[in-house]
């Protein structure tokens, strides 16, 4: 597992999620009901999850750049727990 301190997954997300957000125009981005998650928002929602569980499965069913599930496996890293990938 790379260390957090190595790579900043959760900004780097946050930071193709504005660049994509400003090649659109606002009146269409409304019209097509399309809004990114700001990472900030991204935490949040992460946080209340309940950890306590040994085995976690994680769907996400956001359509965007997957700023959802990055939060919350940026804060299972922080937490030192063990992740895998199907």
């Amino acid at each position: 597992m790379v260390a957090l301190a190595q790579i900043n997954t959760l900004a780097e997300i946050n930071r193709v999620r504005r660049e994509v957000g400003a090649t659109k125009d606002r009146a269409l981005k409304s019209e097509l009901g399309q809004f990114f998650t700001s990472s900030i928002v991204a935490s949040f929602m992460a946080k209340m999850f309940d950890n306590n569980e040994s085995h976690v499965k994680i769907l996400d069913p956001g359509a965007g750049v997957g700023i959802l599930t990055a939060a919350y496996i940026e804060r299972l890293c922080k937490k030192k727990k063990k992740t895998r990938e199907y």
